[in-house]
């Protein structure tokens, strides 16, 4: 099953956040756990699978220190 996002209002052209899973930039949020999730990657996972907000955010300041 699919997890349920949302996009969050923002204009396209604004940058996204990355996506828990493929860390692509997306507008769209898997909003129990205000962490964002791409609609590919929503497609492909389960909600069980969503990390927590603060496991997200850990794991992109890691990649922003790249």
């Amino acid at each position: 099953m699919a997890i349920e996002v949302t996009h969050d209002g923002e204009r396209e052209w604004q940058p996204g956040e990355p996506c828990a899973f493929c860390s692509r930039p997306t507008r769209y949020w898997f909003t129990p756990k205000d962490v964002a999730v791409c609609l590919i990657c929503a497609l492909a996972h389960e909600a069980v699978d969503v990390p927590s907000k603060k496991e997200w955010f850990v794991s992109n300041e890691a990649l922003r220190k790249v």
